[in-house]
């Protein structure tokens, strides 16, 4: 099973601040070490918005069951 956390930006008033814009993401993936994709912090990024937006429809079309903290965001 994949595990996926994201972090947002501070959750902000509704609507217009709603839904937190994502800045990175942390994952579990079997098979390899656990690991964080930052895009959206001040410093320390370690990639793009596009390559991890890559990357996750990569995991998504796997086919492996993907488990993600309060998904409901």
């Amino acid at each position: 099973m994949i595990v996926i956390d994201f972090e947002t930006k501070a959750i902000g008033a509704r609507p217009t601040d709603y839904p937190p814009k994502p800045v990175g993401f942390a994952a579990d993936v079997p098979g390899l070490k656990p690991f964080y994709m930052a895009w959206g912090h001040p410093t320390g990024n370690n990639t793009t918005k596009e390559k991890a937006q890559r990357y996750l429809l990569r995991l998504w079309e796997s086919g492996q069951q993907i488990l993600c903290h309060n998904a409901k965001f």
